[in-house]
């Protein structure tokens, strides 16, 4: 019973990093075809998505883990192109995850561990390049086009649906050419009008050899441009790395 128990906070531990890092950062891999230059070719060029701009913005959400079967709630503030914060809480807080132009900060409260690292030290381990500008663009529905430069794995296969009647990214599919692994982003329920239209819902789905798991996002309470901000984090020095 002890180590089922244990296990399950593992598992959780790790569900919990991987929607922060879903959210802001694991989204990050993108669309590489077969050459070194990067191209979405899914919809006509006319189709050209408006994004979202922005000086701050804070979204609370709630978010559904279906393997688990557990509902959390949350909170995304963003700074444009500057800084990323996420806190999640079920009854109270359990996770805070920040990210920079170049580092990244996870705390998981309910076990006090963390991790801080860059990009580059992710990248060595999922396999695939990251970037903050990637991962605000994916949370905003942002148009990643503009990035693609930016990757150099071109295991990576990228593609997106857009609307041309919205004007605004509605999935984003992102799978490794050998590895099988698939993550897609589904994003609808839009809200607003031109390019002041952000998605309510955001599904995602991430498929491996050994594991599926879906994740539905969604969105309530937005503010933008609010008149103070913050991002903080701090780790307790007892705390142990993850």
């Amino acid at each position: 019973m002890e180590q089922t128990k244990i296990n399950r906070g593992r598992q959780f531990s790790f569900v919990v990093v991987a929607m922060g890092l879903l959210l802001v950062v694991g989204c990050k891999s993108h669309r590489q075809a077969t050459n070194t230059s990067p191209t979405d070719t899914t919809q006509p060029t006319s189709c050209v998505p408006l994004n979202y701009e922005f000086e701050t913005i804070t979204r609370n959400f709630t978010a559904n883990i279906q393997s688990m079967g557990i509902t959390v709630n949350g909170q995304f503030r963003i700074k444009n192109d500057s800084t990323i914060w996420i806190t999640i809480s079920k009854l109270m807080e359990i996770a805070r995850i920040k990210l920079t132009n170049d580092s990244v900060f996870v705390h998981i409260k309910f076990q006090n561990r963390y991790y801080q690292g860059t990009y580059s030290e992710i990248a060595q381990k999922l396999g695939v390049q990251l970037n903050y500008a990637i991962a605000q663009s994916l949370l905003m529905g942002n148009s990643i086009e503009e990035h693609l430069s930016d990757i150099s794995n071109k295991d990576w296969i990228f593609s997106a649906l857009k609307s041309c009647t919205t004007k605004k990214i509605e999935e984003i599919n992102i799978a490794h050419g050998y590895r099988k692994d698939e993550l897609t982003m589904k994003y609808s329920n839009f809200e607003g009008e031109g390019d002041k239209m952000l998605a309510k819902t955001i599904e995602i789905l991430w498929n491996t050899k050994t594991n599926k798991e879906r994740l539905l996002i969604v969105f309530g309470k937005t503010e933008v441009n609010p008149t103070a901000i913050t991002f903080p984090f701090a780790v307790p020095a007892n705390a142990k790395p993850l």
